[in-house]
């Protein structure tokens, strides 16, 4: 099993040369691996006559070094990796103490920055990590490949995206996949017709050795030798653009900064004021961060070292148990990464060729099993040794951060979250982060019952659609619950079911309810079910500008019509007035609007305009 792409592809990249625009496969030399292997032969200890230096025992880590020389992997990335694993061996586990770091306070605001020069964006690449499965909520494959309405994926948001950007300036794409990832990945992206190899790429990501816990060697199962590898996380990107050549194709064409986020994240949109702050500021990197509040969970924080004053990055898996307390403590550590990092390619190429650098990259060490696949026999328990972008501020002189609203930040790591951006309470769209509907009260917090953890159990809760949201302040779960179609949360909603049978609700659904408590009598039921047999009928209004008020609060369950949740003045009020017999009344389904059907952002944006507004109306 070979490991990178001069045998199967992993770690290269697709590219199209001028005679063929299609994506293809960018082969390393096994050769140039083989040369170059020197720093960790050579570099890493004083240089010594031959016969002495044959007398000494091979340095720590060259089993691991010769193994993944075998498969192919670049010596760039075998250096970094073995330089953490020397590390490891030495009692090193990624722990980062409260009396090692410093909080910080304050920083510059997103909203703070002055106007960006637009002009860097044609000297931008944006390079999305696709290499989170969805393993946890129940998926086969790629977290990005979960559907948001429409069977429209979070993949299609972020590919359709990247193409609003490519419309307006010539940015360079990149995406990074896994094994696990990057079939399914080109098969989407083969549904775009417009994105092609001349300003589209990808990249397989490196794999490293997992380390038998027990005795620090190489894990081996010979019975599923897939399983003896891992991806390392999305610090080592840069050494597999730098060895494939693609940083220097990048930089020979003028691309001078790459913005980096999860595909998974809808609201890391490209955006000119950060990217002239990285400018500006003569930073190599730039991280954004977001304000805690009291209804996150971090996993994460940003703080400085008490030693170097440099930025750092510490996980929650790195704080000791005794000062967890304060690493959940918003009022001390006030700022959480949110993956997305902004780059200065030539500053990074230059700082990741220092030897230095290499060599202190943080790790995290993290505990697992071997295999997970195998229920019967999934041990030896191994380690896994894992460096994020982000941490590797903390070598990167100079690197700044930047606080940006929590909509720049919108990644689905349970059902709940799923299930708010599928709800009628955020608007999606190609050219900004997720926001919140016109009328919505807040982003509504959203807590559901442990046994909906999956995708499935979403679904069958929700089977007609989930409920709307735009209205509701917070909901919570308890026990089993199936939403009817045309369900609305109001206020403060929580639902207690402690059979395990799922019960229907439906309706508008306000307050504390107890299912086991109510009869089918007593539950909630004044909003229609889209199964109940509709009649239709026209409005005509006429809006003379945008100033006008439609007078609708709307919201919407099935991603496909329009739920009426209020009537509340303007021109519908004028038309009930005037027409008592054919009345717009909260529970009405909007189907059409200005002769446009079947996808409910869109039609809300065709209700938006001055002049005519046609609505077709349906009723039980």
């Amino acid at each position: 099993m070979l490991l990178c792409a001069s045998s199967v592809g992993m770690g290269g990249t697709i590219c199209c040369t001028k005679e063929d625009k299609s994506l293809d496969y960018m082969e390393f030399s096994s050769e140039k691996a083989a040369t170059s292997a020197k720093f960790y032969e050579e570099g890493s200890c004083p240089a010594q006559p031959a016969a002495s230096r044959e007398e000494k025992p091979p340095p720590v880590g060259h089993e691991f070094a010769e193994h993944m020389r075998a498969h192919g992997l670049s010596q760039l990335f075998i250096d970094m990796w073995i330089s953490q694993y020397q590390r490891f061996c030495e009692g090193e586990r990624g722990m980062i103490p409260e009396a090692e770091v410093e909080p910080i306070q304050t920083l510059p605001t997103l909203d703070g920055l002055p106007a960006g020069d637009t002009s860097l964006l044609e000297k931008t690449v944006v390079l999305k990590m696709n290499s989170t499965l969805g393993t946890d909520l129940g998926m086969d494959g790629a977290r990005s490949l979960l559907k948001l309405s429409n069977d429209e994926t979070l993949l299609d948001v972020a590919l359709k995206q990247v193409l609003e950007l490519r419309r307006r300036d010539a940015i360079h794409f990149i995406m990074v996949n896994t094994s696990e990832t990057d079939v399914d990945a080109k098969k989407v992206m083969s549904g775009y017709s417009d994105i092609n190899g001349e300003w589209a790429s990808t990249v397989l990501q490196n794999m490293a050795p997992k380390i038998n816990a027990s005795n620090n060697k190489i894990a081996e199962k010979k019975s599923n030798p897939g399983c003896e590898w891992y991806y390392p996380g999305s610090a080592h990107i840069v050494t597999t653009l730098i060895e494939s050549g693609k940083l220097d194709e990048l930089l020979q064409k003028g691309f001078c900064y790459m913005f980096v986020s999860e595909i998974d994240n809808v609201g890391s949109i490209l955006d000119a004021r950060l990217l002239s702050h990285l400018d500006t500021s003569c930073a190599p990197m730039l991280m954004e961060v977001y304000e805690l509040t009291e209804a996150d969970s971090a996993c994460s924080h940003l703080a400085r070292s008490s030693s170097s004053g440099s930025l750092i990055v510490r996980e929650l898996s790195q704080c000791p148990k005794p000062d967890e307390a304060r690493f959940r403590d918003i009022s001390t550590h006030k700022f959480a990464c949110s993956g997305n990092v902004w780059l200065n390619l030539r500053k990074i190429k230059s700082i990741v060729s220092d030897v230095k650098v290499v060599a202190s990259l943080p790790f995290v060490a993290r505990r697992t099993i071997l295999d997970p696949s195998d229920t019967y026999d999934p041990k030896p328990d191994v380690f896994q040794l894992q460096s994020t972008l982000a941490s590797a501020v903390s070598v990167v002189p100079a690197s700044a951060a930047v606080c940006v609203p929590s909509a720049r930040i919108s990644q689905i790591r349970d059902c709940g979250e799923l299930l708010l951006l599928q709800s009628d309470a955020y608007v999606i769209s190609e050219d900004s982060p997720p926001v919140l509907a016109t009328g919505c009260l807040g982003k509504p917090q959203v807590h559901l019952d442990p046994s909906c953890a999956r995708i499935q159990d979403l679904q069958e809760m929700c089977p007609s659609g989930p409920p709307s949201l735009k209205l509701c302040t917070s909901l919570k779960i308890t026990g089993k619950v199936l939403f009817s179609a045309g369900a609305v949360c109001v206020g403060d909603v929580e639902i207690r079911h402690a059979s395990r049978t799922a019960k229907e609700v439906q309706g508008k659904i306000k307050g504390i309810i107890d299912l086991e408590m109510m009869t089918p009598q007593t539950l909630p039921t004044n909003c229609v079910n889209h199964q109940a047999s509709l009649s239709s009928f026209e409005v005509q209004l006429y809006r003379e500008s945008k100033d006008t008020p439609v007078g609708l609060d709307l919201t919407f369950t099935d991603g496909k019509t329009l739920v009426v949740a209020d009537v509340t003045g303007g021109l519908t009020l004028e038309w009930n007035n005037s027409n008592p017999d054919l009345q717009i009344r909260p529970g009405d389904f909007i189907i059409a609007v200005n002769s446009f059907n079947g996808d409910a952002r869109k039609m809300i944006k065709r209700a938006d305009v001055e002049g005519e507004i046609v609505l077709v109306i349906k009723r039980p």
